[in-house]
C-alpha cells in the first residue's frame, strides 16, 4: 500500500490517514505474527521518513492485527545474534518512536513480547489490553536484555515491576498489569483502538510545532541515557548470546 505522496509501497504494514493529522500504521504480517521482519523494518523506516518530512502530519498511532501487537525478533534474526553474523542494533526498529518527530500512541491491541514490548514501551502514549500477553522474554532463550530494555522498562513500569519481569521473563496479562499499577490506560481489545485513535484526533487540534517540541522536551532524559545504556547491553550479549544453550533455546521455542 502507498501512503498519499509517499510514493513508496509498504510490504506488511497498512498505512492510512484516520482524519486530517492522524496516521495510523497497522502492522499485517500474518506469515510471521508480527516479528521483526525485514518487511517490517522497511516499512517503519519509510513511514519514519515519510512523517518526518511531512508538515500535515501530527500523530503517529502504531497498532498491530488480531490477537498479535508486535513479537520481536524472529527465529532467523535470532539465529543470526546466536552466530554472530548480526548485533541488535543492527535491528533498530526499537527506536521508532524516538526519531519520530511527532507523537507516537502505541496501540498495543494484542500480544507485544520482548522486542515488541520494547518498541511499544519507547512510544509516548501506551495503551494495553485486559487480555494480552506483555513480557521481556530474553532470558528464556539465556540472553540478557537488548534494545534498550533495561533503560525503557524500569522508566516506563517502576523499578520493582521491571526487575522482576525481566529477571523472570514470565508472561503478564494486561489486566495482571492493570493489578500491578502500571501508568498506562488498560482495557478491552475490542475498544482499544478507537479509544487510542480518538486521543489522537485530540492531539491533532494542536499545532504540529507545539506538539513536536514537548515531545522532543519530554524524551530529553531518555535520549541522553540511551547510547550508554545500548552500548552496556552490547557487552552483556556479547557475553551470553554466543553461548550454546541459546541456540538450542531458540531451536526449541520456534
Amino acid at each position: 500500500m502507498t501512503i498519499p505522496n509517499m510514493g513508496v509501497d509498504l510490504h506488511v504494514t497498512k498505512a492510512r490517514l484516520v482524519e486530517e493529522g492522524v496516521l495510523l500504521l497497522e502492522i499485517n504480517d500474518l506469515q510471521n505474527k508480527n516479528s521483526f521482519s525485514r518487511e517490517m523494518e522497511s516499512d517503519l523506516a519509510a513511514c519514519l521518513a515519510y512523517v518526518n518530512k511531512s508538515s500535515s502530519i501530527k500523530v503517529v498511532v502504531i497498532t498491530g492485527y488480531g490477537s498479535y501487537f508486535l513479537t520481536g525478533g524472529s527465529r532467523e534474526e535470532l539465529l543470526e545474534l546466536n552466530e554472530g553474523r548480526m548485533v541488535f542494533t543492527d535491528i533498530n526498529v526499537y527506536r521508532f518512536s524516538l526519531d519520530c518527530a511527532v507523537p507516537v500512541i502505541a496501540a498495543m491491541q494484542g500480544h507485544a513480547i520482548g522486542g515488541g514490548l520494547v518498541l511499544g514501551l519507547f512510544c509516548d502514549v501506551i495503551f494495553m489490553s485486559n487480555e494480552s500477553v506483555y513480557t521481556f522474554n530474553f532470558m528464556k532463550y539465556g540472553f540478557t536484555p537488548g534494545m534498550g530494555a533495561t533503560l525503557i522498562a524500569p522508566y516506563r513500569l517502576g523499578n520493582a515491576l521491571a526487575s522482576e519481569m525481566l529477571f523472570s521473563a514470565a508472561r503478564y496479562r494486561g489486566g495482571e498489569l492493570k493489578s500491578r499499577g502500571v501508568p498506562f490506560a488498560v482495557i478491552s481489545r475490542k475498544d482499544l483502538l478507537n479509544e487510542a485513535v480518538s486521543l489522537a484526533k485530540k492531539m491533532s487540534s494542536m499545532p504540529r510545532k507545539s506538539l513536536c517540541l514537548l515531545k522532543a522536551h519530554l524524551n530529553k532524559e531518555l535520549i541522553a541515557k540511551l547510547d550508554y545504556y545500548i552500548q552496556e547491553e552490547l557487552k552483556m550479549h556479547g557475553m551470553t548470546i554466543r553461548e550454546g544453550y541459546v541456540w538450542d533455546q531458540i531451536i526449541s521455542n520456534f
